[in-house]
């Protein structure tokens, strides 16, 4: 198969190769293996940078046989900006229903929570989650608090 595709759109693909490839394998010290063919197809992409105006983005190592992004579009790319900003809206959006989860299932128990129906149920959480998402809104982590911990240090119990 032949595609073509101009050196800005190249550019752009190599944005979302790093997004795929922080989604794919940035939690985890060494690449699963079954991202290692998404891996092998980002290196043939890659490999083709210098000739797409792009040589400044991804260099070769020799000693590992790779290709890698360089410090710098590593650290503050374009696809960083977009990851960061999916990160943050995320971690907040987790955060809200993951503890509207956790209140329901204690609201009306674990048993009655399966058995609702599917609408009532949404209706629950997403009640639920507009708390969350209101006070987080308006305080961030601020009022977060973990019960056994004081202001990050763990309580000694006597």
């Amino acid at each position: 198969m032949k595609i073509s595709i101009t050196k800005q759109e190249y550019r752009r693909l190599l944005d979302v190769l790093m997004i795929a490839d922080w989604v794919m394998d940035s939690y985890h010290v060494e690449p699963p293996e079954e991202t290692r063919s998404y891996r092998e197809l980002a290196q043939k992409i890659y490999a083709l940078a210098g000739e797409n105006g792009c040589g400044n983005l991804i260099e070769y190592d020799t000693a590992l046989d790779e290709f890698f992004p360089t410090d710098e579009y590593d650290l503050e790319g374009e696809w960083r900006v977009l990851m960061d900003a999916f990160e943050e809206q995320n971690f907040w959006d987790e955060l809200t229903d993951r503890l509207a989860l956790r209140d329901v299932v204690l609201e009306v128990g674990y048993d009655h929570f399966r058995k609702m129906d599917s609408v009532d149920r949404l209706m629950k959480l997403e009640q639920a989650s507009e708390k969350y998402a209101r006070e987080f809104e308006e305080n961030g982590i601020e009022n977060i608090r973990i019960a056994g911990l004081e202001w990050g240090q763990v309580k000694k119990k006597e």
